[in-house]
């Protein structure tokens, strides 16, 4: 087996998915500090099983999963998979403690990958080859491989002090692991635990086997009694089914009586019934035409409320409408006003337009005078001598930049005016947009003062309607608390019943047991059964030794364990009673029986109470003084119990013996010492034993009664909280409905509310709008004011500079006057009529600009006008809608009063044929009263022979019930299974014999015989698994033999065998001394520990921390080496273990590496140069991205990748 690769992803540092592939025998990995070099082989160890997160520098599971930098988000999860090469089949699963020696089970695979994953808030998982596992299945498969979380192939720089500061048994632990005997010591607690558990499961099958026989005994014999009952029983219910058939047979006759009786009086009662129905038909007709003009009246006076708030709603919108015409006039005049003035506005821009038109083609026409001048003048100047040349060109350049100026001052002149003329514009557009800000607040502050009345309407109602929750669940909260306390009321109610049938049942079962003699020995129990049946048969018998003893509670289960079956003794006067007695058992054999007879007994003197056993706490009191015996015949029973002296524990009676006292000893725990020595103890005392029954059964129907009157008190409470509930329910209906009205009402005037809330967030929108508007025109403003100021200061900068020019052109022009006159005059007639020409074509750029400023101005105002004038249609649509509407609304309400006056004279001719029914229906109802009763005296007839017929029903349906219920028999196949004629007395003396036999029989329990047979089929299979667990324990104990000799013998040869290398290689690392391992005795009685001894060369033996650092390593380097050669792991990883040697002792652990690695596949993280040169191939871990690890990988064999290291992952 060897390490083929390691797959990063997440894992502290290592961000991405990072992949090492091991192809050497020795792998270096390198980079400077804090670059994540030990995070590999923090990486390794997390991934074999470590368990601990200290060990991996770490204090939570967050910690290993990359935590994120300024670049980087962090990730949710942290997971790391090793390969590993398994073509020598080296992984395997140990047997199990139930395989005993079987050989380990091989992975049937070559390739082997264990993967862990960490995930944030979450449960680390497990993976071997892909499949989920657990973190056991990983450390198991792993034994015995010398691989592990914690194996000797795993060291760190810090394990290497350890492995020296370490206790004798911590070391034992590592040679323990050099040796492979971790599987094996795993298999030897998982078989001390298994043996461990099978005892304890042996332990508690022996204690119910015998209790399932004792329970077998004692159901054998009820199993024999239920037999009887059952055939004794059917018998019985068939009788009683004959008798109740009979019973069933007289109810029917007597109820055909009844039923004649009945239809006699229906005939007298169906005419006096004729007479009331002619009466209440007068009457409900009467009562008809009253409730009929009573629901007139009610629905005139409905019209006429309903009318009222038509006629409020209808004039309440005639008001709204006719304040709407009023709000349209007053916009639709200021739009008019609006009109006339942008039509002024457009007039006067027209007229100014015509004027700069005119000015326009004047100063074309110049312009084309100029023109002509220019060209004449160009012409002349063409001659002028070639030694004005130079100076025509200077003056030329001069010319051009003064017409440059000239242009540009022109423009700038043209675009201050264009920039006044827009800032009127936009002043004037500013005083409309306020004006239309005003209207528009006027109209918010109005909508504001009806939303504030609305909105205090639905606070009030609000706040009434959260007082009516408030109080709604208040009356919930009182339901249910009352539940609740019906609820308590009912498990206590549920709770005594339990306990009252409790009681019922064990003084059942007390009485039972007394009328059976239960609890007595088998044959006490015959004999004392026949004595009651037949007194005459034993004349002298007087009873059991238990009936005469009256003995306190504490003292009962010591007695009853102590006398056993002294107890069911009988008492006889002489033995001659003692044998009739006998004569009474049947013949087959139910156990001895002992007798007291009185005359025979003699009472001995009681043992002497030794004075230092009477001083002693623990000693009681006699038997005989702590117990009272009734009777005449106390002196023999005294007998029984004179030298028997009742001690707290069996210390106390060992005390006692000791110190002479002669008698028997008991403890109140039921153990017995007898004179001779004997120790009797363990005897367990039956439930419900002998002594006391009486009392208890006194003791009973006095705690019946409490709890049948705390029922009582209890039904009591329960009713009375029935009528709270019932209160409370009617009390949270009528709550209910009055939130219903209440939300209604809430909802109507929210919603109103919430109308009113749009109206007024349209209105803030469009006054929004206005404001960004009025504010964008407010910066136009600002910007024309900013842009003609700007404008004015770059004209007066250009004539300042056209100056300039201008005096340079005059200079020039004096230079070249003396070369030629005509040229001078020339020259200057053509710039002086160039300057004017560059003058006038500005000046007709301007007129042209503002002739098109002009005609944007009259565009706009002409689109307003059109705007306004469309506003003003709709305006005039929206007052002629308005004026309509103002005209059906006062139409509706003359309608409304018209129609409220007919209602009014409806309503009063109904109030007077109301008062002609009422007078009707007092006389119809004197009539009814004196039908009813001549109706009434007859219905009492009926009544008398209705109750009967219903008794007798109710008598005949109870009997068919209970036929039904107590024989399981339909009346109708019982009626056939019966005859008819049978004598009722024979069958009462029949039934009266068979309970006279069943009572004979006393209590029987009839699951006895299902139950006999369920304790026996149960009792046979525990003896089987009792034979399969102690064959269990045996095979167990011996594999925990065995495993234990070869845990000895793989230790000690082990040991020899390190012993020996650990001597040889510290001679080899520090040229001399010597060194060996010595065992420690351990600690109470434990297994010996391990020491080392190590002493350099020239120096005397000292202890392991006298050493310097680096001798430390050394030493436990040294041991290290030593256990790989001995048992070499298929790989070993160090984290920069030579860290602390100088170069020479660094070399020569390296060459110990490359011997090492003939065997074992060695990685190592270093920073010296001498373990770089063993190493087959280097890995360099670097850190270019704060906090994010990366490796490249060379292998050092190739000399073609040499400088060219590869990236890796």
């Amino acid at each position: 087996m060897r390490l083929k690769r390691l797959e990063l992803s997440g894992f502290k540092t290592f961000a991405e998915r990072t992949v090492l592939e091991f192809s050497s025998q020795i792998t270096g990995i390198v980079g400077p500090n804090g670059s994540g070099k030990s995070n590999v082989f923090d990486a390794i160890r997390w991934a074999l099983g470590e368990g601990s997160l200290r060990s991996l520098r770490s204090v939570r599971t967050e910690d290993i999963i990359f935590a994120g930098t300024d670049r980087r988000r962090a990730l949710a999860m942290a997971e790391v998979t090793v390969t590993l090469d398994n073509e020598d089949g080296s992984l395997a699963l140990p047997p199990g403690p139930d395989d005993g020696d079987a050989p380990p089970t091989p992975l049937a695979f070559t390739e082997v990958t264990v993967a862990r994953r960490a995930l944030r808030n979450a449960d680390t998982q497990y993976f071997i080859n892909g499949l989920p596992c657990r973190l056991r299945d990983i450390q198991m498969m792993f034994l015995g491989t010398g691989v592990g979380a914690h194996s000797y192939a795993l060291i760190s720089q810090g394990d290497v002090e350890q492995m020296l500061d370490a206790t004798p048994d911590e070391r034992r632990m590592i040679l323990e692991e050099a040796a492979g005997l971790a599987k094996y010591k795993r298999r030897r607690h998982d078989a001390e635990r298994r043996m461990a558990a099978a005892e304890t499961t042996l332990l508690r099958v022996t204690d119910i086997l015998g209790e399932l026989d004792a329970q077998a005994s004692q159901l054998a014999v009820q199993a024999e009694a239920a037999e009887g009952y059952q055939a004794h029983t059917r018998e019985l219910r068939t009788l009683e089914l004959s008798l109740q058939v009979e019973e069933v047979r007289r109810g029917i006759r007597a109820q055909r009586r009844v039923r004649d009786q009945l239809e006699e009086i229906a005939v007298r009662r169906r005419e006096i019934g004729d007479a009331v129905r002619a009466v209440i038909e007068e009457r409900a007709a009467l009562d008809q035409r009253a409730a009929g003009a009573g629901r007139e009246w009610e629905q005139i006076q409905q019209d006429r409320v309903s009318l009222a708030q038509r006629r409020a709603a209808a004039e309440a919108a005639v008001e709204l409408v006719s304040e709407r015409l009023r709000a349209v006039d007053a916009h639709r005049e200021r739009i008019e006003r609006e009109v006339s003035r942008y039509r002024a506005e457009q007039d006067a821009l027209g007229s100014e337009r015509a004027a700069h038109g005119a000015a326009e083609r004047d100063l074309e026409a110049w312009l084309d005078r100029a023109r002509a001048g220019v060209e004449a003048l160009e012409a002349q100047l063409a001659g002028i001598d070639a030694d004005a040349v130079r100076g025509e060109a200077e003056l030329e350049a001069c010319r051009a930049e003064a017409r440059a100026l000239a242009e540009a001052r022109a423009r700038a002149d043209n675009e201050m005016a264009a920039a006044e003329a827009r800032e009127g514009e936009h002043q004037d557009r500013s005083a409309g947009l306020d004006r239309r800000a005003a209207y528009l607040r006027e109209q918010t502050d109005g909508g504001r003062l009806r939303q504030s009345a609305l909105a205090k309407e639905t606070a009030e109602g609000a706040a009434g309607l959260e007082e009516s929750r408030g109080r709604l669940t208040r009356l919930r909260a009182e339901l249910d608390e009352h539940r609740g306390a019906q609820a308590a009321v009912l498990a206590d109610e549920r709770l005594l019943e339990i306990e009252r049938e409790r009681l019922a049942s064990r003084l059942s079962f007390l009485e039972e047991a007394r009328f059976q003699y239960r609890g007595y020995e088998s044959g006490a129990r015959e004999i004392l059964l026949a004595w009651r049946a037949n007194p005459a048969a034993v004349p002298g018998l007087r009873g059991a030794v238990a009936d005469f003893l009256n003995v306190p509670r504490a003292l009962r289960p010591a007695l009853e364990a102590a006398l056993g079956p002294a107890l069911s003794a009988l008492i006889v006067p002489a033995v001659e009673d003692a044998r009739a007695a006998l004569a009474l058992l049947g013949r087959e054999p139910r156990g001895s029986v002992m007798f007291v007879p009185v005359s025979a007994v003699a009472a001995p003197e009681p043992p002497a109470l030794p004075p230092a056993v009477a001083s002693d706490p623990a000693t009681l009191g006699r038997a005989v003084d702590r117990i009272t015996i009734a009777g005449q015949h106390a002196d023999a029973i005294r007998a029984i119990l004179s030298d028997i002296l009742i001690v707290a524990d069996l210390d106390a009676a060992v005390r006692a013996r000791t110190r002479g006292y002669k008698g028997r000893l008991l403890s109140l725990a039921g153990e017995m010492l007898t004179p001779e020595g004997v120790l009797i103890a363990g005897r367990p005392v039956p439930e419900g034993g002998i002594l006391g029954r009486a009392e208890e059964m006194a003791e009973i129907p006095e705690a019946l009664e409490r709890v049948r009157g705390a029922i009582g008190e209890l039904g009591r409470r329960r009713g009375a909280l029935g009528e709270r509930i019932r209160e409370a329910e009617a009390a949270i209906a009528a709550a209910e409905a009055f939130q219903a009205r209440q939300t209604e009402a809430v909802s109507e005037c929210r919603r109103r509310l919430t109308l009113m809330d749009a109206e007024i967030e349209r209105l803030t929108f469009e006054m929004d709008q206005l404001a960004g508007e009025q504010a964008a025109v407010h910066q136009a403003v600002a910007a024309q004011q900013a842009l003609r100021e700007r404008v004015r200061t770059e004209a007066e900068g250009l004539g300042a500079r056209l100056t300039e020019v201008e005096a340079r052109i005059g200079r020039i022009t004096s230079g070249l006057r003396e070369h030629t006159g005509a040229r001078r005059e020339a020259a200057s007639r053509l710039a002086d009529l160039r300057v004017t020409l560059t003058e006038v074509h500005g000046r007709r750029e301007g007129v042209r600009a503002r002739i098109s400023e002009i005609d944007r101005g009259i565009a706009q105002t002409t689109a307003r006008c059109d705007e306004l004038a469309a506003e003003l249609q709709h305006l005039q649509a929206d007052a002629e809608q308005f004026h309509a509407e103002r005209e059906a609304g006062r139409s509706r309400v003359e309608a409304i009063e018209a129609e409220g006056t007919r209602l009014g004279a409806a309503q009063t001719a109904l109030e007077n044929e109301r008062a002609g029914l009422a007078a009707s229906l007092a006389q119809a109802e004197a009539r009814h009263r004196e039908a009813l009763e001549r109706a009434a005296a007859l219905d009492e007839e009926v009544h008398r022979a209705e109750v009967r017929q219903a008794q007798i029903e109710a008598e005949l349906g109870s009997a068919r019930r209970r036929m039904e219920e107590e024989f399981g028999v339909p009346f109708d196949r019982a009626v056939g299974a019966v005859p008819e004629g049978q004598s009722r007395d024979e069958t009462l003396g029949r039934i009266e014999a068979l309970r006279g036999l069943i009572a004979a029989l006393g209590p029987v329990n009839l699951l006895a015989i299902e139950e006999h047979r369920q304790v026996s089929e149960r009792a046979q299979a525990l003896r089987a698994q009792m034979e399969d667990v102690q064959g269990t324990i045996a095979a167990l104990r011996a594999l925990i033999v065995r495993l234990e000799a070869v845990i000895r013998g793989q230790f000690d040869q082990t040991y020899d065998a390190v012993d020996r290398e650990f001597a040889e290689l510290f001679v080899r690392l520090f040229g001399g001394g010597r060194a060996g391992l010595e065992r420690v005795p351990g600690l109470d009685g434990a297994e010996p520990g391990i020491d080392i001894i190590a002493q350099p060369p020239g120096k005397k033996l000292r202890s392991l921390g006298a050493l310097s650092g680096g001798e430390r390593v050394m030493v436990a380097l040294a041991l290290v080496f030593a256990m790989l050669r001995v048992r070499p792991s298929p790989f070993c990883v160090f984290d920069e273990v030579e860290a602390a040697l100088d170069e020479a002792n660094t070399r020569k652990v390296a060459e110990i590496f490359r011997e090492l690695s003939a065997r074992t596949q060695i990685i190592i993280i270093t920073h010296n140069k001498a373990t770089m040169e063993a190493s087959g191939a280097l890995v360099g871990v670097t850190m270019e991205e704060g906090g994010v690890s990366q490796m490249v990988s060379m292998r050092l064999g190739d000399p073609r990748a040499i400088g060219e290291p590869e990236p890796v992952g």
